[in-house]
Parts: structure tokens; sequence; C-alpha cells
């Protein structure tokens, strides 16, 4: 069983997409009904598994170009039911994914994209469907449906659950709003609510419209008693004890949990998993601490998470690059393994390899460097900005006059005027102006732009450093493991291949942040391995970067 109590004796993740076309996936759903039946979705394409991921086959494609997949949703009480969510509307499969029929409701063209979907825990025909404009609800396995709750009509429902033991009671997300739905009385309570400003969650009462796009509120789930009930969404996780009436924002030291994308409560030990765009984290209600469950993983940002309930618990994860699954340790590992040498002489090699690579400090230093978002870059614009108040504004100007003289030589009485022309007068004019504004040396307006890039540029360099250090020990503990699968005298070579390539791929994602850091720097030495018919041979082994 996966449970909290238990990630002591978990191995990595293992991909789960052998054989799929597509790679980066969105939404995945396995029947709660038969554990065998997977089905995982890319943004057009989707594929059914009937063996636990072993093989796939497409069953469905949209036809439309601009349309896209949200989520797969499997009927919890008949397997035969598929519902898939698209920004195009509704479909609906009778059988498992062969036939599919589209529900359009009542859609105008510009409001059929369809967000989020809840099955009532005893009336099985009984669904709520969260759509971009509003909820509704259809009592016959999705054949008809209603429009309820008219107050919600223009907002978007991201999210929808029913409690499980109030007969009633259900829970929709908005964007920044937790509503309780009374579905007997036809009420919509306001259980929780934040404000959006500048990306930043506050728990406040906020009056005015619901804030559409990707920010805020995402997500709900509870376990099933309906005890615990969690929220999230870009900016934090929250706990509910109380059916929602009271709430507490919650998280890891450091406020590493950010950008969540999916909530999974497991039904075995009511442990919560979390996606987000920094890896997987898992949260047991009863304790205070989070576990990252992220190693192994090709990145940190997760798109969505399953859980398979069979005999054993196995939790899988959807990534831009794949499916993984995370596996424990007893379900790979050999039966027997003998290390020919010493535990203390595989050490020794495992040192000899370390010691001819660059450190995690240099290589923090050079990711730095690589992508210029040191702190100098700031400075340099600081001091930049206040000496260019010791610079003048220059000015010239420059000109030219010409005037006529015209006098008027009055005459008698009997004699005429006279108008005499000249001499004209005519001049060039020029000036030079020079202004200091002293005052920019103390503080100008360029600060504040300054002060923005800054925050900017130390949120890249943290989520730079914290990439670069991840794939560095990552790759540290596969060529622990590499060496002394090397060094055993029962060999798996599957694995062994496998784990290799493993390395040398976050070998080659350091070199891509460090400028090709790591392969200029590091030489491979030569080392020992004794063969799987134990007969020890020397072996010499080519000096690349596979480990």
């Amino acid at each position: 069983m996966l449970n909290q109590k238990s990630y002591a004796s978990l191995a990595a993740w293992t991909p789960v997409h052998i054989g799929l076309e597509d790679r980066n996936f969105s939404a995945i759903n396995i029947s709660s009904v038969d554990p065998n039946l997977f089905l995982i979705a890319s943004d057009t394409n989707l594929y059914r598994s009937l063996d636990r991921g072993k093989t796939w086959k497409q069953i469905f494609r949209l036809a439309k170009s601009e349309t896209v997949i949200h989520k797969i949703a499997l009927h919890p009480f008949n397997v035969n039911y598929v519902y898939l969510l698209t920004s195009d509307g509704l479909y609906i499969s009778t059988d498992q994914g062969i036939n599919w029929f589209p529900s359009y409701i009542e859609f105008k063209a510009e409001n059929r994209s369809v967000l989020s979907i809840a099955f009532h825990p005893r009336d099985r025909s009984q669904i709520l469907l969260g759509t971009i404009s509003g909820l509704y609800i259809s009592r016959d396995w999705g054949k008809t449906w209603e429009r309820i709750f008219a107050e919600l009509s223009d907002q978007e429902i991201r999210d929808l659950g029913f409690h499980p033991h109030a007969k009633n009671m259900a829970y929709a997300v908005t964007a920044r709003t937790v509503y309780g739905l009374d579905l007997r009385l036809r009420q919509a309570v306001k259980l929780f609510e934040t404000s959006i400003v500048n990306n930043e969650t506050n728990i406040e009462t906020v009056e005015g419209d619901e804030t559409s796009g990707t920010t805020g509120l995402k997500n709900i789930a509870m376990d099933d008693l309906g005890y615990f009930l969690f929220t999230a969404g870009d900016t934090g996780l929250y706990q509910s004890i109380d059916k929602g009436f009271s709430w507490k924002s919650i998280g890891p030291a450091g406020g590493s949990l950010r950008e969540i994308t999916g909530l999974l409560v497991s039904p075995f030990d009511d442990s919560l998993f979390i996606a987000s765009g920094n890896g997987v984290f898992t949260f047991f209600p009863g304790d205070s601490e989070f576990q990252e469950l992220y190693s192994g993983l090709p990145t940190q940002r997760i798109q969505g998470l399953a859980v398979s309930i069979d005999s054993e618990e196995e939790l899988f994860c959807l990534t831009s690059q794949g499916l993984y699954k995370l596996t424990p340790v007893s379900s790979f590992a050999p039966t027997e393994v003998v290390l020919a040498p010493t535990g203390q002489e595989v050490f020794e090699k495992f040192s000899a390899w370390v010691s001819a690579e660059p450190s995690i400090t240099e290589i923090q230093h050079m990711a730095v460097k690589y992508s210029d978002t040191g702190n100098g870059k700031i400075k340099h614009w600081q001091s930049q900005s206040r000496l260019s108040a010791l610079l003048p504004e220059f000015s010239i100007d420059a000109g030219w006059s010409a005037d006529k003289n015209i006098d008027v030589d009055r005459g008698s009485t009997t004699e005429k005027d006279t108008f005499i022309l000249g001499p004209d007068n005519s001049g060039f004019e020029w000036g030079l102006g020079f202004d200091w504004d002293l005052k920019r040396f103390i503080w100008s307006s360029d600060q504040t732009s300054i002060d923005s890039r800054e925050k900017l540029m130390v949120e890249l360099r943290e989520s730079l450093l914290r990439e670069v250090t991840r794939l560095y020990f990552e790759r540290r503990r596969l060529q622990m493991e590499l060496i002394a699968a090397q060094s055993a005298q029962n060999q798996d070579f599957v694995s062994l291949g496998e784990t290799s390539n493993r390395v040398s791929e976050l070998a080659a994602q350091i070199d891509a942040l460090t400028g090709q850091y790591l392969a200029n720097r590091w030489q491979a030495p030569e080392y020992y391995i004794p063969q799987s018919d134990s007969r020890s041979q020397e072996i010499r082994v080519d000096q690349t970067r596979s480990l």
C-alpha cells in the first residue's frame, strides 16, 4: 500500500507511456470498478489501456483543431460510461470509448467549454456538470441536462464534488470562491472566498464579479467521510474540517508549493496527493509535514494525478514528458543481489566518480552565470541609474534673423513723401544649455522599473537553482545505484541500460542549463565490473557522460 508512512520504501518513478504517440498529457482517470482500465488524454487524443498501462490504444480524436480535452471522467458505478470534457462540449461513451455521441446541452457556440463533473455517491444516474457559464444537473446518466443555480450562470465552475454522506450537499469551485450547494433547496452559499491581486491570493471576502482566466482556485477534494476538505489553486492550499465553513492555509515551509494543478485523496488512508508546478507532494491531515515525491521525474511541472486502488495502491502522475508511476522497491528489485566488492569498495568507486565532477556550488554558479540572472546585473542597473543624474541634458538653439528698414521722409505740403529703404538688419544667434536633475542621484522613476525586474529575476534565479539542484542530486543518486548494480553478480542489463540512459539525460539537462559546463569539466575514471557468470574480468568503461 502506498501510504504516508511507507515512502521510505519507494524506489522511483517509472515511465508508463511506452508505445504512445503523445508525451504531453493533460488528463488521466483510472476506473474504480475495473483497476485495469486506464484512460489518458493529450489535448486532442484519448488513449485506453486494459492492462494497467502496459499497452495502449488510441480510441478517440477530436476533429476540430482548436478544440482541446480538459478532463476524463469514468463513472464510479458503471465501467462502460466514459465522459470527455472538452472546450467544445461534453462527449459520452457507453461502451468504454468505442463509440461516442456529443451532449451539447443548450450551449451557445462560445459557451460550450466543459470544465468539471461530479457523480452522486448514491444516486447513480445523477451527475453535476460545471461549464464556463454555469452549472447543470442530469438525472439520466447525462442524456439530458437542466441548468441550476442561476446566480452562477456567469461564472466558470472549475471543479465539483458531492459530499460523500450529506445527501443533497455538493461543492462548486470558481476562480475565487468555494460554494456549498444545497441541491434540494437550490441554494448556493459562499463558504470560502479569496481576492486575487497581481496573482497573490488572500483569504478575505471580496464583492464583485468572478475573476476569469487561469489564476485563482482550481480544485476541490475531500476524504471518504467528508471530514477533511481541501481547495487549492495557483498560490496555495487550504483546508477545512467543518464542511467548508472555516478554512486555514497550509503548505510546506518556504512556500515551495505553488501553482497547484490537482488534488487527490487516497482512498486507503486519506493522504492528500498534490500536483503542482514544483513537483508532487503528499500530506497526511493528521501531520504537519509535507513530503516531496518527485524524485526521478523528468520535470517538476505536474499536470495531473491518479491512483489505482487494486490490491496495492499505485500513484500515477502526468507530465509534459509522459506518464509515470511511483513504484515500490519490492515490485522490481531482484530477488537476490550479491555485490562482488564490499560496500566500502563500492563507496570508494562512487567517491572517485564524484570527486571527478564539479560540485553543486560550481554547477549553481555556472547556471546563474549562463542564464545571466546574477545580482551583478541589478546592481549595475542601479548604479547606472544613479550615475545618469550626473549627466546633464544638453540643448542647443540657433536662429537667423533678417529685417528690412524703411524710413519715411515727409515733405512739405507741396512735396511728396519720400520712402527711404535700408540699410537692412540681419544677424545669427545661437546658444547652449545644460540641465542637471541632481535629485535623480537619490531616486528616480527608473528605480521602480528596476525593482520590478529585480523581483522577476530573483524568482527566475530561484526556480533555476531549484531545478539544477534537483537534477544534480537526482543524477548523484542514480550514479550510486548504477555503480552498485554494475558491481552485482546477478545483473539486470535492461535496468542497467535504463538507469544509464536516465543518468545521461540528467547530465544533458544540466549541461543545457550551464552551457555544457558538466561535459567540459568531467571525465569518467576506469573501474571493474564482475560479469554475470561470476568470473571477474577487467572492463574499461568509455569516458563518456553516462555516469
